[in-house]
């Protein structure tokens, strides 16, 4: 990673480096795979057992050497890249190992996949990481 994860850096007037750790993974995971191809992918899901759903809490890129990789670093454990964004204690998390047309697929089903939002992410990450 060529810099120091800092949250508050412009990528573009609607984004923000810290977008790409907290809410727009997908879109780092892919712009990461693409640059050093990996088509794995670990989805952290929390499993809320009252209503019986899956939220998706985070991906992450997993490398050639089982390598955990988002916007903020890299981590031999998934549970490191998440700690500043739940309490892993108490929450039912569950992980699963995905494919890029799951990632892609849960860009259009939950957001929409905004095509200038991912060419400024990806010339970002090519430029950052």
């Amino acid at each position: 990673m060529g810099s120091t994860f800092n949250q508050n850096v412009i990528i573009n007037e609607e984004l923000s480096w810290g977008m790409l750790k907290y809410g727009l993974c997908s879109y780092f995971s892919l712009a990461y795979a693409n640059k050093y191809p990996s088509e794995r992918f670990l989805a952290i899901i929390e499993y809320d057992e009252e209503v019986e759903k899956e939220y998706l809490v985070h991906f992450l890129v997993v490398d050639e050497l089982n390598i955990f990789v988002d916007a903020e670093g890299t981590y031999s454990d998934w549970r490191g890249s998440i700690k500043d964004m739940t309490d892993v204690e108490f929450m039912n998390l569950r992980t699963k190992e995905v494919d890029k047309s799951f990632v892609m697929q849960t860009i259009e089903e939950e957001i929409g996949f905004d095509n200038a939002w991912y060419k400024s992410i990806e010339k970002f990450v090519d430029t950052m990481y």
